[in-house]
């Protein structure tokens, strides 16, 4: 059983939470979702970010919790993050679901490109209103769904965007507890920073969309000498990583479209090619690549490289490198 406290972006209540936390408890877990100062039913309530910060603080201890998960989601991100480093060993993780995070000094405003943001608060009072039900298409949101946020959300207290966040040690908090985020793209407000490949925070983390550089570069090695479904079996078996056969294609694909896309640009290789001293060798050699359409299709790899020239090898090198005995030189 894992003890969560769920807190819900900007515009949201605690309400937000309502169909996750029904799944989770039927799950056998404890959930308590929070809504933050000037939101739902604490509209009107005065807050700025430090507010913020306290209310998830406050819930914690309020509540007794121990080994407890932090979950913040979009804009809630920054005052979680900030509160996980104040509950000291309360703390067992902190999950950013598709959410910014704090950085020391900075706004949640800093983070992205947000003129229209500020000007929207200038234009209402200091506060950020509520989106209208179109910019909510293409979120996988149900119209129920849709309907309920245009209806329950409130407009968001302007200061907590404004206003800097104090990030004092590791996000996740003294105890330094694994960090999880989901880092699928953010297209929830409009202008957001966050990019299809995932968010301004994944060089932090060492994330490349869902997934880490390392665990796709892994991957890629493995998919390019074995199927797709025998990688799937060696990162599950070896790795604990449930990655589906058609995952890991996708994955594959995608690194091979970049690569097609920068080689044309790429200059220093080339470059530094050129100035490399030796002569110039040209080797082609052959193997096989995975295709989805057409399975295994045969493969030719053209591999150009400079070796400077050496003196001609003996009867006597020759023999010692065919039984492959170490030459040292004397």
């Amino acid at each position: 059983m894992t003890r969560f406290v769920v807190v819900a972006g900007a515009w949201l209540g605690a309400w937000a939470w309502d169909e996750v936390a029904a799944e989770l408890r039927t799950a056998g877990h404890e959930v308590h979702a929070l809504t933050l100062s000037g939101l739902a039913e604490k509209q009107g309530v005065p807050a700025g970010q430090q507010t913020h910060v306290q209310d998830v603080v406050d819930e914690v201890e309020r509540l007794g919790l121990r080994d407890v998960v932090l979950v913040g989601h979009s804009y809630s991100g920054v005052p979680v993050g900030q509160a996980a480093q104040q509950i000291g060993d309360r703390l067992r993780r902190v999950v950013f679901v598709d959410a910014n995070v704090p950085v020391d000094g900075k706004s949640f405003l800093d983070g992205f490109p947000s003129d229209h943001i500020r000007k929207s608060l200038e234009e209402n009072g200091g506060d950020w209103p509520t989106l209208a039900p179109d910019d909510y298409a293409g979120q996988d949101l149900t119209d129920e769904q849709i309907a309920r946020i245009i209806s329950d959300g409130t407009a968001h207290p302007g200061a907590t965007l404004t206003e800097p966040a104090v990030v004092t040690g590791p996000l996740g908090g003294s105890a330094s507890p694994s960090i999880f985020a989901s880092m699928a793209a953010c297209s929830f407000v409009p202008g957001c920073g966050c990019t299809a490949g995932g968010y301004l925070m994944d060089g932090r983390l060492g994330l490349d969309g869902k997934y880490t550089r390392m665990v796709q570069q892994q991957l890629c090695r493995l998919a390019a000498d074995v199927s797709f479904e025998k990688t799937h079996e060696h990162l599950r078996g070896f790795w604990q990583l449930p990655i589906s056969a058609e995952t890991i294609r996708h994955l594959c694909h995608g690194h091979g479209q970049r690569m097609q896309r920068w080689q044309p640009q790429e200059q220093t290789t080339p470059q530094e090619f050129a100035q490399a001293a030796g002569a110039v060798e040209f080797t082609v050699d052959a193997g096989k690549v995975n295709t989805r359409e057409k399975g295994w299709k045969d493969l030719k790899i053209a591999v150009f490289q400079k070796r400077c020239p050496a003196s001609a090898a003996t009867p006597k090198l020759r023999d010692l490198r065919a039984t492959g005995v170490a030459l040292h030189a004397p």
